[in-house]
């Protein structure tokens, strides 16, 4: 009488070893293969450089974030509201970016700080159009008050109000704040 095997205890080829193989066999040609190509690569030659935009300083990239974060705050002064809290938005909104003494000419003629005087359009911010450093480390800035409406606050874009600003900026404690503001429409030729 013959001994029939049985299939189970018959030694089966580890089938996950051999995977693990094969998956580490075509790792190292992967990586081989990457090494072979990329040595085999000429360096590209440096091309000349691009032109470069003029690089704001320190110093006016600051100022330009000051005008920016002023300029957003406009949205939020209603120069329509009752005088007394016209003032506490002011003292509240623009008090981190201009000086006391702005800010005490303003306590004093809350009409004159820049602000929203109807629901819409609204002051959306102030496009800077000139920069320029004083002789005494003082700066001076002209800019568009632009506009928006909920229009183009959903579908992007803004209006030219039509206002332009002058603002004279200072640094005082090693932080730039604003020392005077001048909003005006240009006259019609």
């Amino acid at each position: 009488m013959e001994k029939k095997k049985n299939p189970e205890s018959t030694p089966k080829p580890h089938r996950s070893m051999n995977k693990k193989v094969i998956v580490l066999t075509v790792v190292l040609v992967v990586i081989i293969g990457g090494i072979f190509y990329f040595s085999q690569q000429k360096p590209q030659e440096a091309s000349a450089p691009a032109p470069q935009e003029t690089v704001p300083t320190t110093d006016e990239q600051a100022i330009r974030n000051l005008i920016s974060q002023f300029g957003d705050k406009m949205k939020t002064i209603s120069l329509l509201a009752p005088k007394n809290e016209l003032i506490k938005s002011i003292e509240d909104n623009y008090g981190p970016y201009i000086s006391p003494e702005l800010l005490a000419g303003w306590r004093m003629h809350p009409e004159w700080a820049p602000g929203r005087l109807t629901s819409s359009p609204w002051p959306s911010r102030i496009k800077i159009l000139l920069l320029e450093r004083q002789d005494n480390g003082s700066y001076e800035a002209q800019g568009k008050i632009m506009e928006m409406t909920s229009v183009e606050e959903a579908g992007g874009g803004e209006i030219d109000s039509g206002q332009y600003a002058a603002l004279k900026i200072r640094k005082q404690n090693d932080k730039w704040i604003i020392t005077g503001f001048t909003k005006a429409v240009p006259q019609q030729q």
